[in-house]
């Protein structure tokens, strides 16, 4: 058995978080509604003014709890359907780790020539004095291009 038999996936997992935070949302929304409907039923049967105003706070209570439950259900949903449109990266065995590295190798690759006409233009600076240092050299280099000296600095080296 692998290891991926074994421990369940992170759609499975988050899909049961999901489905467990949102059934407790809606089971809270819903015991706010009797609790809300039991008040104003309380509220039409009150003739005390005291008791009809600790009536009407919890109502105003018990309404802004339901806003509140409301808004957290919405962020849920939009939270799943973030999810649903990622998923279909993962569906075609793209992680955003193995993404990443793939990314990192062709950035790589475009940047080997770029690199090696700033070591060429810095190999000609060196041999004019050999005493420059490297951040001299990069400022140098980065004068007629639109590249960083900092970038260049970090790409150059002396001749050995």
């Amino acid at each position: 058995m692998t290891d991926q038999a074994k421990e369940p996936s992170a759609e499975k997992l988050f899909n049961d978080l999901f489905y467990e935070a949102f059934d407790l949302v809606y089971a809270q929304r819903i015991d706010l509604k009797r609790q809300l409907a039991e008040l104003k039923t309380k509220s039409t049967q009150t003739t005390g003014s005291t008791e009809k105003l600790e009536i009407d706070y919890d109502t105003k209570d018990l309404e802004e709890d339901l806003e509140y439950l409301a808004e957290r259900e919405q962020k849920l949903n939009e939270t799943y359907e973030r999810f649903e449109r990622r998923q279909s990266d993962a569906d075609r065995g793209a992680t955003v780790k193995n993404g990443a590295r793939k990314g990192g190798a062709a950035t790589a690759e475009l940047f080997k020539e770029k690199h090696s006409i700033w070591q060429a233009e810095a190999k000609k600076h060196w041999v004019k004095n050999p005493l420059q240092s490297r951040t001299h050299v990069a400022k140098k280099i980065a004068e007629g291009t639109d590249d960083s000296p900092e970038t260049i600095r970090r790409h150059i080296h002396r001749p050995t």
